[in-house]
């Protein structure tokens, strides 16, 4: 969801992996199947080649390169427990360099099927095996690669968790790996921004510009820290410099958002939010969704939260904010609705949340008795007088009991 590096699929290259199998293979049997099997991969016909590869291995178990190029198809066409499958029979505990060889292959296809499966613990496995092989070192440029795009996809699942010093961590580790990476910098500053270390943030983003970083949306998050310091002279300064870029891409426009959005400057943040839930990005839609709850608008909150519902959120946020934006709406049966589906969750970091939010359903429908029992519960299981929210506890349950004598 920042602007750092995101997670692609790979193409494989045939044509190297073509000259690196064919010596030894011209008598072997199965080599008919194989080669007609190379030729179709070549074409991009990857079930077609998969056959081919499959009949190979049938007629012959003993090649390598035919379970290799048979994981290498499977993984084109999205069968990564099978690609995995045939890539693991190659991996042998032997010194020969053939051997060897064909293990750092079978490792970094075994990498490439965890990752674009979304394993991206196992696929890290399996490329540092690749790299611990001391030969083909033609390929370990490209193995690097993978790592950093896997590396980028775990700190974004981090980052989507709210684990962000997990993934600050992360990124220290990456930059202490592989060196100062413009990519790394603008990651970091992305997590400091969202944990409101604008200082932090700030000398993050200057030295991805340091390190070749010329992307708007890096420009943006640059404006948004030093806005936040109230550093207006430098804010000017990098507005202008923006004012005559345009964003090479939806994810720039959507990072430049993201950051107005982390600093509450929603004016810039919703219109072009707005754009980019128009050509159908989801992300948008969420924070479009909570800018409406913040400028307490429900009724268009609830409009952004169904296109999300619709794309499947059915996680306990989600159930919560719905249950909220409706009771806000009036809409008080179907926001019950969504409070049984939050309850029936029974995720505890809830349950003070939904309690209090069903206490403020009962009282809107009139329910008073029912609003009165929960409320004397909430008090007696959540709030003590040290509480932030004792005195305003207290007067809701004053209130409940004067309107149930009355």
């Amino acid at each position: 969801m920042n602007g750092g590096i995101q997670p692609i699929k790979r193409r494989f290259c045939p044509a190297a992996l073509i000259i690196l199998f064919a010596v030894g293979c011209s008598f072997s049997t199965g080599k008919q199947e194989y080669e007609e099997g190379i030729l179709a991969y070549g074409k991009g016909a990857y079930q077609e080649a998969a056959n081919h590869f499959a009949a190979a291995i049938e007629e012959n178990g003993d090649r390598a390169e035919y379970y290799l190029y048979y994981g290498f198809a499977l993984t084109e066409l999205g069968s990564y427990d099978a690609a995995v499958e045939n890539f693991s029979k190659v991996i042998l505990q032997k010194d020969f360099t053939s051997v060897q060889e064909n293990n750092k292959r079978a490792y970094r296809g075994m990498g490439i099927a965890h990752y674009l499966a979304g394993n991206e613990e196992r696929a890290l496995e399996n490329f540092y095996a690749a790299l611990q092989v001391p030969l083909l070192v033609e390929m370990d440029e490209d193995i690097r690669s993978y790592l950093i795009q896997v590396n980028a996809s775990l700190l974004e699942r981090y980052r989507v968790a709210g684990e962000l010093e997990r993934a600050r961590e992360l990124c220290d580790e990456l930059l202490s790996s592989y060196g100062e990476s413009a990519d790394l910098f603008r990651m970091r500053a992305d997590l400091w921004m969202e944990e409101e270390n604008y200082e932090a943030a700030l000398t993050d983003f200057d030295a991805a510009v340091a390190a070749g970083d010329s992307r708007m949306s890096t420009l943006l998050g640059k404006l948004m820290a030093l806005k936040a310091l109230g550093r207006k002279e430098e804010a000017d300064a990098v507005s202008a410099k923006i004012a005559t870029m345009q964003p090479d891409n939806d994810d720039e426009v959507f990072a430049g958002a993201l950051a107005a959005y982390s600093i509450g400057d929603y004016d810039t943040a919703k219109p072009a939010l707005e754009r980019l839930s128009l050509g159908g990005m989801l992300r948008a839609d969420y924070y479009l969704a909570q800018i409406a709850i913040l400028q307490q608008n429900y009724t268009q909150a609830v409009g952004y939260l169904r296109k999300l519902e619709e794309a499947g959120a059915k996680d306990a946020e989600f159930y919560y904010q719905m249950a909220v934006c409706l009771v806000h709406g009036g809409q008080y049966a179907e926001a019950e609705k969504y409070y049984g589906k939050l309850l029936d969750l029974g995720d505890a970091s809830y349950a003070r949340r939904q309690e209090k939010l069903y206490i403020v359903l009962l009282e809107k429908q009139g329910r008073y008795a029912q609003a009165l029992e929960r409320m004397e519960k909430y008090i007696k299981d959540y709030v003590t007088q040290q509480d932030e929210e004792y005195e305003e506890a207290q007067k809701e349950y004053e209130f409940l009991k004067r309107i149930q004598s009355e």
